[in-house]
C-alpha cells in the first residue's frame, strides 16, 4: 500500500549523478534515520523526490495460526503507518517531497520491484551499531542489499544526536583513476561544489612512507596534477578542491583522513562487474563502508 501523495515532476533533463528519486529502506531504527536525514540532504542539493521504504518480512509470520498470523500482520501494519506518517509529517515540514510505500513480501524483491517501478537513482540505508561493532559486517539485511543493487548505494551508521537534516559540508573523494572512481567523479563534484563546501580529493599511493622525502614529493606533485585533471568540465568555474596524497594501506589512510577532516561523506566508485556476481564489490569498499564513522556512497 503507498501511504502519502505522490508529486508529478516535470520533465527535466540531469546529468546521471544528480539523484533525482531516491530511496530510504526504513525500519524506523537509529541508523535508519541517519540514514534518511543524510538522503534529505542530498535530495535538498538536487531537489529530489525522497520514496521512503518499509518492508514487513512476510516470513516472520508463518509459523503462527491464522487467526494469530493475522492479528500479527495487522499490529505489524499500525506500528509501520503510524511511524511513517511521522517521518512524511517531518519530512513535510521540511518542504520535501516524500512518499512512503509499506509493503509485505521478501525483503529483496520488494526493494526490487521498487528500485524498478520508481526508478530509483539512489538508495540509502543504514547500519546498525558503533564502528567498531561493525567491524564484521553491515548486519544481515544490509549487506544483502550491498551485495545485490546496481544502483549507487549511501550507508549511514546510526551517529547520536542526529535529530535534524545536516549539512553535507566536507566530502572526502578517494580515487584510484579508474573508470569506476571517473564516474563517482562527477558525483562528489557536484554535491562537492558550492558555497560553505569542501571538496578533498584522496589518492592512496601503496607504496612504502619509507621512501626519501624528494621521491615522496615528486610523486604527490604527479598524482596531484593528474587529480586536477579529472575535474568534470561543468565544475571547473564552480569547484576548488584540496589535492591530499598519502602513503600506506588505502582502507587505514581512507579512514584516517576522513577522521581528520571531519568528513561528513565519503565517496567511492566500486567496480559494476563485481556486484553483477553477488558478491562483495570489494573488499576496500566493503571494509570502509563497515568501519567509517561518517555515511559513504558508493557508485558503480
Amino acid at each position: 500500500m503507498s501511504i502519502g501523495k505522490s508529486i508529478v515532476r516535470g520533465d527535466q533533463v540531469r546529468p546521471e549523478s544528480e539523484f533525482r528519486r531516491v530511496l530510504v529502506l526504513s525500519d524506523f531504527s537509529r541508523g535508519a534515520k541517519s540514514a534518511l536525514q543524510f538522503a534529505r540532504a542530498i535530495a535538498r542539493k538536487f531537489n529530489s523526490k525522497i520514496y521512503i521504504l518499509h518492508v514487513i518480512p512476510s516470513g516472520v509470520f508463518q509459523f503462527l495460526s491464522g487467526h494469530s498470523r493475522g492479528e500479527a500482520l495487522l499490529l505489524a501494519n499500525e506500528f509501520a503507518r503510524d511511524g511513517m506518517q511521522m517521518l512524511l509529517k517531518e519530512g513535510k515540514s521540511e518542504g520535501f517531497d516524500e512518499e512512503g510505500i509499506v509493503a509485505e513480501g521478501t525483503l529483496w524483491p520488494t526493494i526490487s520491484k521498487t528500485i524498478q517501478s520508481r526508478q530509483i537513482d539512489l538508495i540509502a540505508m543504514g547500519t546498525h551499531g558503533n564502528a567498531n561493532e561493525r567491524k564484521l559486517g553491515l548486519g544481515s539485511v544490509s549487506e544483502q542489499i550491498y551485495r545485490v543493487a546496481d544502483c549507487p548505494i549511501l550507508t549511514a551508521p546510526p551517529l547520536p544526536g542526529l535529530n535534524a537534516m545536516p549539512e553535507i559540508q566536507r566530502i572526502l573523494f578517494a580515487t584510484n583513476f579508474k573508470p569506476h572512481s571517473e564516474r563517482a567523479a562527477f558525483a562528489a563534484h557536484s554535491l562537492g561544489c558550492g558555497p560553505n563546501r569542501k571538496l578533498t580529493i584522496l589518492h592512496v599511493v601503496e607504496e612504502s612512507s619509507e621512501s626519501s622525502q624528494q621521491s615522496n614529493q615528486i610523486v604527490r606533485e604527479f598524482f596531484v596534477k593528474r587529480m586536477a585533471k579529472c575535474i568534470p568540465t561543468p565544475c571547473e568555474d564552480n569547484c576548488s578542491p584540496e589535492y591530499e596524497i598519502r602513503f600506506g594501506k588505502p582502507m587505514e589512510e581512507i579512514l584516517s583522513a576522513s577522521d581528520q577532516l571531519h568528513s561528513d561523506l565519503i565517496f567511492l566508485g566500486v567496480r559494476r562487474e563485481q556486484r553483477a556476481t553477488g558478491h562483495l564489490p570489494s573488499a576496500l569498499a566493503y571494509g570502509i563502508v563497515c568501519r567509517s564513522n561518517c555515511p559513504v556512497l558508493t557508485i558503480q
